[in-house]
């Protein structure tokens, strides 16, 4: 039984640390380690994961100095023992099988890669909605089928051997898509991907988290993100004619419709805006015809035609002030 590095990076997550360590230590396949990463909390974050360390021997307590999560990532990977990484963050849970059923299929099909279904909760009011995360590929080829699947490295583990082997790991500093780069340049890397039937990992966005609060600071890194997978592709796997259409969805994903929002606002970040649109033209020119997007809606159309034309800052001015 090939043990499991469970990798926590925390900060200040008093509320939710402890049902998400809970679930770990409660797992049906036993040979693991969960190392929480903390990285500089200021509330009782700390204190709650000693209590737990204290009643539990598999959980162990580190800290990072370096402020962000791929710093606190990659201490997790250098302290990590075990032959497969799991990355699980501080305000998600894990279903108490996740590890048992992940790792009955690596070792059945040898894989450096296996991944399953994940479900994101958000609260509506009082209500809770779910939302089942699947690949938007729907083919046999499993590079394309992860490409396709939510990037981050949750709901998936990883050979530690081949983290190490090509020295994969989460670019320092980077604050958004950092999570993208790591598993786009695992899979390029991997000899074998697997997947398992079933959703296991749930998650809880939250309204302090990076993404959500839109930082301006760290928003201009996605050029860094995305720059850097397109260059693992063409350069490193030289693999970019296979998965190209794969590549270039990750851009409309991450670049177009993520921030198709902040687009719309009267307050949007122009500079943003007209950086995004000539790094998109740069690297894909004809984005706009990609297969993936084939059968988008009106309302989707119209968003493309005004973005690749320059004309959603103008559009959105307008809409303002008729709305005014």
């Amino acid at each position: 039984m090939k043990k499991v590095s469970i990798i926590v990076p925390v900060y200040n997550r008093e509320k939710t640390i402890k049902k998400c360590l809970d679930s770990l230590v409660n797992q049906t396949y036993t040979n693991i380690e969960i190392l929480v990463i903390n990285n500089n909390s200021t509330d009782e974050t700390v204190n709650i994961v000693r209590k737990l360390a204290k009643e539990n021997a598999k959980i162990q307590l580190f800290n990072c100095k370096e402020q962000g999560v791929s710093y606190s990532r990659n201490c997790g990977i250098k302290k990590a023992t075990g032959g497969y990484l799991m990355f699980v963050d501080s305000d998600d849970y894990c279903h108490q099988k996740i590890c048992e059923v992940l790792m009955q299929k690596a070792e059945e099909s040898d894989a450096d890669i296996v991944a399953c279904g994940e479900e994101k909760k958000r609260m509506n009011g009082s209500s809770v909605i779910q939302e089942n995360k699947k690949s938007a590929y729907r083919g046999s080829n499993p590079v394309r089928k992860l490409l396709c699947m939510p990037a981050s490295p949750t709901a998936k583990i990883f050979k530690h051997d081949l983290i190490k082997e090509h020295n994969i790991h989460f670019l320092p500093g980077v604050w958004i898509a950092e999570d993208l780069a790591f598993v786009a340049e695992a899979a390029a890397y991997a000899r074998t991907i697997s997947f398992v039937k079933g959703t296991y990992y749930y998650y809880q966005p939250q309204d302090d988290s990076i993404t959500a609060a839109a930082n301006p600071e760290y928003e201009y890194q996605i050029f860094e993100a995305l720059g850097y997978v397109y260059g693992i592709y063409d350069k490193k796997a030289k693999t970019l004619d296979d998965y190209r259409d794969e590549i270039e969805r990750l851009f409309i994903a991450n670049l177009v419709m993520a921030s198709s929002t902040r687009y719309m606002l009267p307050t949007s970040d122009k500079g943003f805006y007209e950086q995004a649109r000539k790094f998109m033209q740069t690297y894909f020119p004809k984005w706009y015809k990609n297969p993936y997007y084939a059968n988008r809606d009106f309302k989707t159309k119209l968003f493309f035609f005004l973005y690749r034309n320059g004309m959603i800052m103008p559009f959105s001015k307008l809409i303002s002030r008729l709305k005014g």
